[in-house]
């Protein structure tokens, strides 16, 4: 009883916790009092193990009920680099990832180019690991933002961290590239061009506050596309 409550307090999918903290605290009291009757013998003492195995078991079959209406999406087909994106719907769409896919190892940074042969001068980039317990696909993400708009043409490219040179903490990486397979615990970069702003700083603070705009990243999780916004 406590392990469930406590693992649906902590996937946090449940649309109520009521049931969770109930679930928890149950299964704490349930735990004291087995400690008590062990020195109080004459303390009462009933079946209440089967009450609270079928309780257990009702729970988790309430967790598996709404994982399933969370995870139902179509199942387009992967024919190309570009296809995620033409597929791309809405942010509030039934397509987007219910759980944490992503950790943001560090805060975005933007940067400033005066080279005059790089065409997209100014670039927000961002380092995100697979907290997942899978293998994953991820395609370059497209842009979203009411604020600051991408250059165009647009461009955003990801690149995979070279563990056996050091990964992330080393500043090693691959090729960029549209499409990677990105293996679990394992970290990716990725940017994105942006219009040159009127001033860098505003751009910078916007950046600090996360008020720029949306990465959304097509992804592919168990043979099923799913796209995960990150706020930016």
């Amino acid at each position: 009883m406590l392990s469930t409550g406590l693992y649906v307090i902590w996937e946090r999918h449940l649309k109520s916790w009521g049931w969770s903290v109930f679930l928890t605290l149950l299964g704490v009291l349930a735990i004291f009092y087995s400690v008590y009757l062990h020195s109080h013998p004459k303390a009462p003492n009933p079946p209440v193990w089967v009450v609270l195995l079928s309780l257990t078991w009702i729970a988790i079959g309430w967790d598996v009920l709404e994982r399933r209406k969370l995870l139902t999406a179509p199942k387009p087909g992967i024919g190309s680099a570009s296809e995620p994106q033409r597929a791309l719907v809405s942010p509030k769409s039934n397509r987007e990832y219910p759980w944490n896919v992503f950790t943001i190892q560090r805060q975005p940074e933007v940067s400033f180019s005066t080279s005059p042969g790089i065409s997209h001068r100014t670039k927000l980039t961002i380092m995100l690991t697979n907290t997942t317990s899978k293998d994953i696909h991820i395609w370059a993400p497209v842009w979203e933002s009411t604020e600051v708009a991408a250059l165009e043409p647009f461009a955003s490219k990801i690149r995979l961290e070279l563990i056996a040179e050091g990964g992330w903490k080393a500043n090693k990486w691959g090729e960029e590239t549209q499409c990677i397979v990105l293996p679990c615990a394992q970290t990716f970069q990725c940017w994105v061009g942006l219009t040159e702003p009127a001033t860098r700083d505003g751009l910078i603070r916007r950046v600090q506050k996360e008020n720029t705009g949306t990465l959304i990243f097509p992804v592919k999780i168990d043979a099923k596309l799913y796209e995960v916004p990150i706020k930016v």
